[in-house]
């Protein structure tokens, strides 16, 4: 006699099995969207499972550029927020230079002004060197006075024109990312910068202008200014309606082609101190007018963030400072009104930075808006994939339970029947 067990209970439990386990896979996929679509997919659509595939890479790379993206974000707020703090501050010491220059002030009030005005200053300049994830915060350009110690003795050599010119070729050659050039000084807040810098080095330096091919016709020949002229002829002569707005600093009496002086060079010699003069190609000069220097300017490369198709250029960010005390400071009546009109200049430029920091900060979010939706779109498309695998498997479940309670039907009425057509019955349905 056949048991009505035998054979039916452990196709029962097979069947049940498995589709409790379809049934528990598609609901872990329907609740974990991004999550990949089953192997077995692949066997009954290979076109979509690679599709998903695709989806899933696209969607990571969205989530790690995302995340580049929110660096830029918070990138420029840092830097906003620096600026905003140097705005007070210079806000500050535009105070305190109209206060110094009350003229019934006293030397302690005024020396008072001064200790605060130069707190002020070196924190400004402090927080220019600032960092965020190992980049500097504010780019632009950099100055930096260049000297060199051949006989390693100390103390700066002196170098000649066309050595400051060859070594800032070099530099630049060596780097792709920024552009390295002697300097150029194209307006009032570029002198201040330099003749800051030449002042704490107490040192004469090299510049980038030459009036070497043409006697009289002073051009910049290095940099994005090459080829622009900025003087002609000598001290006091009336300088043609082109040159009218060319930006010059030439020193008193400068320049006057003694002996044949064909280079620039910013001295500390010069009267004022940290103006210009000209000066041969030479080692050798006097030892208060030779150079111990050059100037490189540097223009930075701007910031990249990538994006899925191309990459995002970021506006370079600068904080203006004020390098040495010696170049604006408010300890009398007339510095104080120097300081003043230096301070307003300075004002209207970080303005401009603060817009340049909008302007940045607002590619950044729509670049990662555009993202965001590109991840959610792929990650519906997931989810859409998903129901419908889990369709799919609720349609099967149904079919094994199905399958299950015929077999049972069938067998409760196959007493009569022999064990070998049971078999058979069973086998097709499975």
């Amino acid at each position: 006699m056949l048991s009505t067990t035998s054979i039916v209970s452990p196709t029962l439990s097979l069947h049940a099995q498995r589709a409790s386990s379809i049934f528990q896979n598609s609901v872990q996929r329907s609740l974990t969207r991004s999550a990949s679509v089953s192997n077995d997919l692949g066997v009954r659509n290979t076109d979509q499972l690679t599709y998903s595939r695709r989806l899933q890479s696209e969607a990571k790379q969205n989530m790690i550029l995302g995340n580049n993206l929110q660096g830029t974000i918070s990138q420029s707020q840092t830097q906003e927020a620096l600026l905003q703090l140097a705005i007070k501050k210079y806000d500050r010491m535009s105070v305190l230079a109209a206060e110094s220059q009350n003229v019934f002030m006293s030397r302690e009030e005024r020396s008072n002004l001064q200790s605060e005005f130069d707190q002020l200053r070196a924190d400004i300049f402090e927080m220019r060197e600032g960092t965020f994830n190992g980049q500097n915060l504010f780019r632009g350009k950099t100055y930096e006075i260049i000297q060199f110690d051949d006989d390693q003795d100390g103390n700066p050599d002196p170098i000649d024109w066309q050595r400051a010119y060859n070594d800032a070729n070099a530099r630049n050659a060596a780097d792709p990312l920024n552009e390295h050039y002697m300097a150029t000084i194209t307006s009032y807040e570029e002198q201040i910068e330099i003749k800051g810098q030449v002042g704490e080095a107490n040192t004469n330096a090299w510049l980038g202008g030459s009036d070497n091919n043409n006697e009289g016709n002073w051009r910049w020949v290095t940099g994005p200014e090459k080829g622009q002229q900025f003087w002609n002829g000598q001290y006091g002569d009336a300088q043609p309606s082109s040159l009218k707005n060319a930006f010059n600093n030439w020193g008193e009496g400068e320049p006057n082609d003694a002996g044949g002086e064909d280079y620039l060079q910013i001295s500390v010699a010069s009267t004022p101190k940290g103006s210009w003069n000209d000066l041969p190609n030479t080692d050798s000069a006097s030892s208060d007018y030779q150079p111990l220097a050059y100037v490189l300017e540097t223009d930075q490369g701007k910031q990249q963030s990538f994006l899925p198709s191309g990459s995002l250029s970021l506006e370079n960010i600068s904080l203006p400072t004020f390098v040495d005390s010696s170049v604006i400071n408010i300890d009398n009546v007339s510095n104080a009104q120097s300081a003043s009109v230096d301070i307003e200049l300075t004002l209207d430029k970080l303005h401009r930075q603060l817009a340049n920091v909008g302007s940045n900060r607002s590619q950044a979010e729509i670049a990662m808006d555009r993202m965001s939706r590109n991840i959610m779109a792929a990650e519906t498309s997931l989810s859409r994939m998903s129901d419908n695998h889990f369709i799919d498997d609720l349609t099967g479940m149904a079919k094994n339970s199905v399958r299950s309670e015929s077999s049972a039907a069938m067998l409760t009425q196959a007493k009569g029947l022999t064990s070998k057509l049971t078999e058979t019955l069973l086998l097709n349905f499975q």
